[in-house]
């Protein structure tokens, strides 16, 4: 009878004791943007490996409404413990003062290139914590450039006057274009602000996000150079309606010879891979180059776009220090390169890890770019970036429907910036 109490007594005991170990068990949410599939619950998982009594929920988020869905979160006063997307939705966070700071070790902060690092950086405080980030090179067609007998001596140093002429060349040619603009939508900024750099005008002035100066002289005359290029039919009609999908298509199908791209072009395999999936019905190859620029303009440097996590103050801080621990975990060196190889066409943003693909020469040329021409700066650090993007747009397509002149259009773009901060 003693044995059967205390079997019961020791029974009782465990069941409390394992109803504690579920009490104390602390869940996570994370909200992670679109990628590989797995990506970010193989993080979680990990994570979990290393910190018994901690659950991690996933959820990916579509990009499109990513940002008003952690803003409702925020309001409704049950934010998300850990976001991942891209830099330009993620600052919008720390602006609010809804993000936990974070400590990095001196080790940490060392292996971290330094401008990542700046962009996680709000009121002096790191905010997140940076895994991975794309480039825009300038991608060119050589199959067709080829077909014109137009030829590019040094891809790193590409002069206007030579794109000029590949341009009307490649236009002669019957359904084909020199290049192709993208006007419709907000994510046809980077690839627009990529032909004002033709004259080296730039979007910002030293990191003040107060006024742009797109407006200045070389800004005016690069649009106008845009609307003739439009004008002379060398590039494909209809910029106002073009989106992104159209833009990709036109390049696959061997329509449009030169224009901002993806480092992926840069593969060898990748257009075999584009014709094995029929996107393209031609042997094509395709070459990365430095943006062009008129001679007396600097080689522009590149515009690029990290993507990172940062933990959200759920007030609770048992939470936070646990959330705030998943980002320097997520942010290590061994999960960047996970990250990276992941996302095909990334770079990481840790040094020991970079260049990760040495002997691939899409790799090595653009990081190579980067270190001679810097990177432009896109305002992503700025609390107003997705407002500053939606005030871009409408002023390119009403000049390409001349509705307004190059010069109307960007000063009224100007005015628009000003006023987000005198709001």
């Amino acid at each position: 009878m003693k044995k059967f109490v205390v079997g019961l007594l020791i029974g009782a005991l465990l069941l409390c004791l394992s109803g504690i170990a579920l009490a104390d068990t602390v869940e996570l949410r994370y909200w992670a943007e679109p990628g590989p599939a797995g990506y970010a619950e193989a993080i979680a998982e990990a994570f979990e490996v290393e910190n018994p009594g901690v659950k991690v929920e996933v959820t990916t988020i579509p990009s499109g409404n990513f940002a008003q869905k952690v803003a409702t979160a925020i309001a409704a006063g049950m934010p998300p413990n850990i976001v991942g997307d891209y830099i330009g939705r993620l600052g919008a966070w720390a602006t609010a003062e809804a993000t936990v700071p974070l400590t990095l070790t001196a080790e940490e902060a060392a292996d971290f290139v330094p401008s990542m690092i700046d962009m996680f950086t709000h009121k002096g405080e790191v905010y997140g914590l940076p895994l991975r980030y794309w480039v825009v090179p300038y991608v060119v067609n050589k199959t067709m450039l080829d077909e014109v007998g137009v030829t590019i001596p040094n891809p790193s140093d590409f002069p206007l006057d030579l794109w000029l002429e590949a341009v009307e060349a490649v236009s002669q040619l019957e359904g084909r274009y020199g290049t192709a603009y993208f006007a419709n939508g907000r994510s046809g900024d980077y690839m627009m602000l990529m032909n004002y750099q033709f004259y080296g005008a730039r979007l910002y002035e030293s990191g003040d996000y107060t006024k742009t100066i797109l407006n200045s002289a070389a800004g005016v005359e690069a649009l106008e150079l845009m609307l003739k290029v439009v004008e002379e039919g060398w590039a494909v009609p209809g910029v106002a309606g073009l989106n992104g999908t159209d833009f990709a298509n036109l390049r696959h199908r061997g329509v449009v010879a030169m224009m901002p791209g993806s480092v992926n072009y840069g593969k060898p395999q990748y257009p075999i891979d584009l014709k094995a999936d029929g996107l393209i019905d031609y042997d094509a190859e395709f070459i990365l180059t430095g943006t062009p620029h008129a001679n007396d303009s600097p080689n522009p440097g590149l515009y690029i776009g990290p993507s990172g996590v940062v933990a959200l103050d759920a007030g609770d801080k048992v939470a936070n220090d646990l959330a705030a621990k998943f980002i320097h975990f997520a942010g290590s060196a061994e999960q960047c390169l996970i990250m990276v190889k992941g996302f095909k066409g990334s770079f990481p943003t840790r040094r020991s890890i970079s260049p990760f693909a040495p002997e691939e020469f899409w790799n090595t040329f653009t990081l190579d770019l980067i270190a001679a021409n810097g990177v432009m700066d896109m305002g992503l650090a700025s609390p107003f970036y997705l407002n500053v993007r939606d005030a871009l747009y409408p002023e390119h397509q009403a000049a390409f429907t001349g509705m307004k002149t190059a010069k109307e259009a960007l000063d009224d773009f100007a005015a628009k910036v000003a006023a987000l901060w005198e709001e």
